[in-house]
């Protein structure tokens, strides 16, 4: 984990109730078990126990993106799934509107 100071990861982490979240962090230095970094997110300083993170991924960035202030916690980073999602299908726009109907079962039809 020390090869991802100063750079921007995204991790799943549990906190000590249990509760698991999703965040890109910008990981600033690790100690005695603790990682220091900035959420992205929030814009708040953090430390993560290293054994919480459940799991732990590079944010690629371009040239542009890699100096400091382009990680400055102001700026919110897109987070990216950590597995690939299919292709989502496009809707090719009609001239015409269309009528919804709703059936006895509640699903909608586009007639």
């Amino acid at each position: 984990m020390k090869k991802y100071i100063n750079q921007v990861v995204e991790i799943i982490y549990m906190d000590r109730s249990g509760r698991i979240t999703q965040r890109s962090i910008h990981i600033h230095a690790i100690r005695n078990g603790l990682v220091r970094a900035t959420c992205l997110q929030t814009g708040a300083p953090r430390a993560f126990r290293a054994e919480q993170i459940l799991a732990l991924h590079p944010v690629k960035q371009s040239a542009k993106q890699s100096t400091k202030q382009s990680i400055m916690p102001s700026i919110k980073q897109p987070v990216k799934p950590f597995m690939k999602q299919p292709a989502k299908p496009t809707v090719q726009p009609t001239a015409q509107p269309l009528k919804q109907q709703i059936t006895k079962g509640g699903s909608y039809y586009a007639s």
